[in-house]
């Protein structure tokens, strides 16, 4: 009996030792296939890195392409205080609204984050409409930077104005017109 319990311990013993190298060798190629698998996604992820890059540069902002959209044009330049545009009633312009003017060859700059006025858009005059036409409105010359001219054909741009949807204000609001720059007595 004492040698039969000899066996069956050793026998036990062998059983263990086999059952742990089938559990050992399952887990190198748990291990293994784990590894492959790390590999594999630091790869995809590399790939998504470069193909993100790459699209980087040539999505463009759907807010720069609304911000940076022009209005209409300049027609023409009857003096150095009196432009046309090419807007009229037909697209909602009425008095007193005013564009900034950007050169036709540069175009509207983008646009900063828009929290201040260092980072708006800056143009190389402004306009306010004095009389509208059905096709065309007069305004007049309200700022111009040192240094440019408005000509015929270069951009306007008002951020909140849509052509589609007329201007409505509503409650009371005082009206004060500006003072002419250039009336008689007037310093400039």
């Amino acid at each position: 009996m004492h040698l039969d319990y000899n066996t069956k311990l050793a026998q036990y013993g062998a059983d263990i030792d086999a059952e742990r190298q089938h559990f050992n060798d399952a887990l190198k190629k748990l291990e293994a296939t784990v590894a492959d698998k790390d590999k594999r996604i630091e790869n995809l992820k590399k790939n998504l890195e470069t193909v993100e890059n790459r699209l980087a540069g040539r999505r463009q902002g759907v807010e720069d392409t609304v911000v940076r959209r022009s209005e209409g044009t300049i027609n023409s330049v009857a003096s150095e205080d009196v432009v046309y545009i090419d807007l009229g009633s037909g697209e909602h312009v009425v008095p007193g609204m005013t564009f900034e003017v950007y050169n036709r060859h540069e175009g509207i700059p983008h646009l900063g984050d828009g929290m201040s006025s260092e980072n708006m858009p800056s143009g190389e005059g402004a306009i306010e409409v004095e009389s509208v036409g059905a096709y065309s409105s007069q305004c007049r010359v309200i700022k111009t930077e040192v240094g440019q001219h408005i000509n015929q054909g270069d951009l306007i741009h008002n951020l909140v104005y849509d052509r589609q949807h007329p201007v409505q204000l509503r409650g009371v609001w005082p009206i004060r017109r500006r003072p002419d720059r250039h009336a008689p007595g007037r310093r400039s």
